[in-house]
């Protein structure tokens, strides 16, 4: 919904520069084989991080996860944990931004896997505008259900991303901001591309890890701030439909109230006072872990 303005920013910015196995090059010459297992079957994993100069924020967590995304493609990382710092740190070094959207992307490579790619791009950090996050965004209910647990591959980043891919493209087609997930007994998962919260009764409720849901990070930060008593609960559409606010959480739209679900208002129909505390929560945790090179 504010694709244009990321356009205008990185039309403005220098090329940024790729690391790519071991070295520094611009992104436009930066090449991988057509054998890669990521482009030929979607046999890759990726995460995306928060960055600011030199620095990322919760890297531990998303290179845990980097790693449990591999082990759930039955595929042992190459990198010792270091080597992915150092490689996280020199991108992000390369393009000295003082706000950066990092993406670290790994795959077994061409032919039998002993050629691995690891990719780690950095671009500009584009917000999601103020005039979008005080109105609130819609979700489109996808049609397609998934199982009770998600299948096998729900709790891992992979580059198989289709579906997701489709279904938020099925939503801004129908003027929605994301795609909801949910499975084939009602029970909510996450959208295409972040993670629920619903506020019942002043209570934050989020769909647990075992309902196929992905462990996001910026989930994991509003549970650890214990706002309005944060946890995990299983959630239907029924409580969807009965929730006072929705927000849904990401790396890239932090915290984002949801205003309505498959045309069905939420609560009053504007952004409510939890998701707003929420989201400072959520800002002051990211500075004090990360500062802003401003300040």
């Amino acid at each position: 919904m504010w694709a244009g303005q990321g356009k205008t920013i990185l039309a403005t910015m220098p090329e940024p520069i790729v690391f790519l196995n071991g070295e520094l090059v611009p992104r436009s010459r930066a090449q991988v084989s057509v054998r890669d297992a990521s482009f030929r079957h979607g046999e890759g994993i990726f995460e995306t991080l928060r960055g600011r100069g030199e620095r990322a924020f919760r890297t531990q967590c998303h290179l845990d996860r980097l790693r449990a995304s591999a082990a759930a493609l039955r595929w042992r990382l190459p990198w010792p944990a270091a080597e992915l710092q150092q490689a996280l740190c020199a991108a992000l070094r390369a393009n000295a931004l003082p706000e950066s959207r990092v993406r670290i992307h790994a795959s077994p490579g061409a032919g039998d896997g002993n050629e691995p790619v690891l990719l780690v791009e950095v671009e500009p950090f584009v917000a999601v505008p103020e005039e979008v996050r005080q109105a609130g965004v819609a979700l489109h209910l996808w049609p397609y259900r998934r199982s009770r647990h998600g299948g096998i591959l729900s709790r891992a980043k992979t580059a198989s991303y289709l579906e997701n891919l489709l279904a938020r493209r099925a939503a801004r087609q129908d003027g929605a901001h994301d795609a909801l997930f949910v499975t084939d007994e009602g029970l909510v998962c996450e959208t295409a591309c972040a993670n629920v919260f619903a506020v019942l009764d002043g209570k934050i409720r989020t769909p647990p890890l075992e309902g196929g849901v992905l462990a996001g990070v910026t989930r994991q930060v509003v549970l650890e701030t214990g706002a309005a008593g944060a946890r995990e609960e299983t959630l239907t559409l029924e409580d969807l439909h009965a929730a006072d606010e929705i927000f849904i959480t990401s790396t890239g739209v932090e915290i984002l109230p949801v205003i309505s679900v498959d045309g069905a208002r939420v609560g009053k129909g504007v952004p409510g006072p939890v998701a707003r505390e929420v989201g400072l929560l959520y800002r002051r945790v990211l500075d004090d872990e990360l500062p802003s090179l401003a300040g």
